[in-house]
């Protein structure tokens, strides 16, 4: 650390914005993402204290 170098919480911090950043979300089906959508709605209708 006197030579300049990164403790660890400032590396652990620099490395999950970098992957974060490079997150690149799994292909999925249209047909699949439409049902999730439809779920998701449904949930927050169903929910509206819980979800913002």
């Amino acid at each position: 650390m006197e030579d300049g170098s990164q403790d660890a919480a400032t590396r652990a911090n620099r490395l999950w914005k970098e992957r974060l950043a490079a997150y690149q979300p799994p292909p999925l089906d249209d047909a699949i993402d439409a049902e999730l959508q439809d779920y998701i709605t449904k949930r927050k209708a169903e929910l509206p204290d819980t979800f913002g």
